[in-house]
């Protein structure tokens, strides 16, 4: 047998011509070189495929005949010497390419590789999903889990219109963050797959996209009823320092403990008229009508009778003193607007503020809050933020009429000030910089609000009895 210069090269590596999927003539006075351009020996084809073939020298060549195990399937007599095969007449399995290069005068050349058809043996998946708008940066993609499929291939649509294999992953849900535009349809489709010979039918195409806004609602609960986790009226929450929230819920007369996941965890109280509680020095604080009330493990309640309409949130100073808001007495009536202080074991201390509409006045006070040996007062009716010593004395206040319509409760992080103004949450440093509005298009009536120490926001809407929690994305 004759070998040129070229075949020898691979003789000398060890390799097998049928390995390298060509072979020298079997006639002697032939040097034709025959290779498979594509596809490679031992790939494993899925879809109907391109065969190409490649012939060294072409004087005097006739034609080259294709064979899948030995049948002929076709004959080309032009280079490019290519060839398809539709894969739907055949089953899974192995099978052998032969391409021989014919001469004229009647000799030939061969190469032969061995090539796996793989076809679906899983089932399809099905309600597969991908969100629409529901995230600012990304987009979730889930489906039902495939019976006997360990693992999924997710694809997307590409810029050439091709799916491209983007991720492989035991779960079945994914989310996809290499979004370039909001509001763009993106297409996707998966399979379950176990391996390049074991795997499923493609899911149906479904597309979704991004919302852009930089916050996504990752979670609301509450539905409305009357029993004890159903909500009734639900405007003011706070947290402990195990990230608990407890909810003051008007209308059922209760406190509700839930999880940050939505999972209830009881009543801290019952029949009782209360704010959302505060937590200082020990002590847990609530209130029931006009009376405030401390209690501590081991020690009988303190009930301290204010003879005033408590509303909206209290907050506590770190030697525990108690700050509250009031709108009510007997004398005033609905014209006393003011902030109270007591020290931790209930004692009135005093109080501040008259009803009105200019700087260091109060008109409806909702939201109380410390910072920085300040108390942080906003109202509904004052869109501001005012600012007091924890004596009384005004000291600044920032002005929010033209970004919202109202004010309600407030939250301290970071130095950073959260305010709960119906539509949107505000976020503002304490020099009055508006930094962002967040929720804008998700919260409608935001009455109360606290950050969690990941930073996720927590907002209570009564009149959609429903906690949101919102997260930067």
């Amino acid at each position: 047998m004759k070998i040129n210069t070229s075949l020898s090269k691979f003789f000398a590596l060890g390799l097998t011509l049928v390995s390298m999927c060509f072979s020298c003539s079997e006639d002697p006075n032939t040097n034709f070189e025959v290779l498979f351009v594509t596809p490679i020996n031992e790939s494993v084809l899925e879809n109907t495929f391109d065969v190409v073939v490649e012939v060294q020298p072409t004087v005097e060549l006739n034609e080259v005949e294709l064979s899948v195990n030995n049948i002929v399937i076709g004959a080309d007599d032009s280079s490019p010497y290519e060839f398809t095969i539709n894969i739907d007449g055949y089953s899974s399995g192995e099978y052998e390419l032969k391409a021989i290069a014919k001469a004229r005068a009647g000799s030939s050349s061969q190469a032969q590789l061995v090539i796996h058809i793989a076809k679906p043996t899983l089932e399809q998946p099905v309600d597969f999903s991908a969100s629409r708008g529901s995230f600012g940066n990304k987009i979730a993609l889930q489906w039902n889990v495939v019976p006997k499929a360990t693992s999924y291939e997710v694809y997307k649509l590409d810029l050439n219109g091709n799916y491209e294999k983007i991720a492989v992953t035991s779960e079945t849900v994914f989310e996809d963050i290499n979004i370039n535009s909001p509001l763009t349809q993106y297409f996707y489709k998966v399979r379950a797959f176990e391996s390049n010979k074991i795997f499923g039918e493609f899911s149906e195409v479904r597309y979704g996209y991004t919302s852009g806004k930089p916050y996504d609602l990752i979670r609301s609960f509450g539905v409305e009823g009357t029993a004890i986790h159903e909500f009734g009226f639900v405007a003011l929450i706070s947290k402990g320092s195990d990230e608990l929230l407890y909810l003051a819920d008007d209308y059922r007369s209760n406190v509700k403990i839930y999880t940050v996941e939505g999972s209830f965890q009881g009543l801290l109280k019952n029949g009782v008229d209360s704010q959302a509680p505060i937590f200082p020095a020990g002590k847990t604080v609530t209130t029931n009508g006009q009376s405030i009330v401390l209690e501590q493990p081991g020690s009988a309640a303190v009930v301290v009778n204010t003879n005033h309409s408590i509303i909206g949130q209290m907050t506590n100073d770190t030697n525990g003193n108690i700050y509250l808001a009031v709108n009510y007495n007997p004398t005033d009536e609905f014209n006393h607007h003011r902030i109270y202080k007591y020290d931790q074991n209930g004692n009135y201390l005093m109080n501040w503020g008259t009803k009105g509409l200019g700087e260091g006045q109060l008109n409806e006070p909702w939201g109380v809050s410390y910072y920085d040996n300040q108390i942080i007062v906003t109202c509904q009716l004052t869109i501001s933020a005012q600012f007091f010593g924890l004596s009384g004395e005004f000291k600044n206040s920032i002005d929010f009429s033209d970004f919202v319509k109202i004010t309600y409760g407030n939250f301290v992080k970071d130095d950073y000030l959260y305010v709960a103004a119906g539509t949107c949450i505000l976020k503002t440093d304490m020099d009055g910089l508006i930094i962002e509005k967040i929720g804008e298009d998700i919260l409608t009536n935001a009455t109360s609000v606290v950050v969690l120490n990941n930073n996720d926001i927590v907002v209570a809407e009564p009149y959609s009895r429903k906690i949101r929690i919102l997260r930067k994305n």
